[in-house]
């Protein structure tokens, strides 16, 4: 089986594509071909061999790089706190003609599963197969219902589906939105959540419900899920195949406890950018708020305040 496998990421994320590539790599299967195609606009050549580099003694893995900026030259969505590379996966539907299901990853997520199980699913007829969003869902039903209600206006919210893991029926997706309607859709409103508002709306009552299991998001609003979707969220966490770090708390730019770093990092640091995401790791720690630290303990993690308290032991004994 051959699986078309689409990231999308501007030259600074790249070290933690990398990273999300490696763990495909790692539980991916020997009898299936992976072909791993990246949309971007900027990635420079050097990036771009350390990423050949790093799939190049898997035979069944291929790698291919995707300029597609000349797509979106007069496009002007809303990209607050986003870069433009975000929206590049609305183009997916439109490239791969060859290929009737492809399937859809953040950069910002690791998986722990072979991912062909993942593409096998029969989504069918559905323009899209998605994970619920129980991250969003719970947003909803605390405060922010009337972002669901007056500007996407979904007929059922509890259907709001988090894009950053996606299987897209390129033809189906081709036969009923054009690729003009599509950014025209993004360009209508400032949609919070950019891009993932425009597919829920374009793919209400269109999207095929993938096992959560295949997208977990660690999130603060999980008390506000019904005990159904409760259920739902607490077994998926014990052994979630994809995690995702969609929130601003991710491992590598976080100085305080992240659920699932560990994972993270032990796909990090066997990448060829593991000593650039610990240099930036690094810089990070040299402007760390004193005040935070020692006000709020309780949340940094331990390797940190040893860090901490042994640079304020060779303080007291050097000077």
């Amino acid at each position: 089986m051959v699986i078309p496998i689409v990231l999308s990421s501007n030259n600074g994320y790249v070290p933690y594509m990398s990273t999300a590539i490696e763990s495909i790599m790692e539980n991916a299967g020997c009898n299936h071909q992976y072909r791993i195609h990246i949309f971007h606009k900027e990635i420079s050549d050097e990036f771009q061999e350390l990423l050949f580099d790093q799939v190049k003694n898997r035979s069944n893995f291929s790698i291919e790089f995707i300029d597609v900026r000349s797509h979106f030259l007069k496009f002007a969505p809303y990209t607050a706190g986003i870069s433009i590379e975000a929206y590049y996966r609305l183009y997916i539907p439109y490239y791969f003609n060859n290929d009737e299901k492809v399937l859809y990853l953040d950069c910002d997520l690791i998986c722990n599963r072979d991912v062909a199980d993942l593409f096998n699913f029969d989504i069918g007829d559905h323009l899209i197969g998605a994970v619920r969003g129980l991250a969003e869902i719970g947003w909803y039903n605390s405060t922010e219902n009337h972002y669901w209600d007056t500007l996407l206006k979904l007929e059922n919210p509890k259907n709001y589906f988090n894009s950053g893991v996606m299987l897209i029926n390129t033809s189906r997706f081709r036969n009923e939105i054009s690729f003009d309607q599509l950014l025209s859709e993004t360009e209508k409103e400032e949609y919070p959540c950019y891009d993932q508002d425009v597919l829920n709306i374009v793919c209400q009552e269109k999207c095929y419900f993938i096992p959560n299991e295949w997208n977990f998001i660690k999130y603060p609003l999980a008390e506000n899920l019904d005990a159904e979707m409760s259920n739902i969220y607490s077994e998926v966490e014990k052994k979630p195949g994809i995690i995702h770090f969609a929130t601003g708390y991710k491992p590598w730019s976080n100085q305080f406890y992240v659920p699932f770093a560990y994972d993270f990092w032990k796909y990090a640091m066997r990448t060829p950018f593991a000593d650039i995401i610990k240099e930036r790791m690094n810089d990070q720690f040299t402007v760390f708020n004193k005040e935070k630290l020692q006000n709020d303990f309780s949340k940094v993690p331990y390797f940190v305040l040893v860090k901490s308290l042994l640079l304020k032991l060779k303080n007291k004994i050097f000077n």
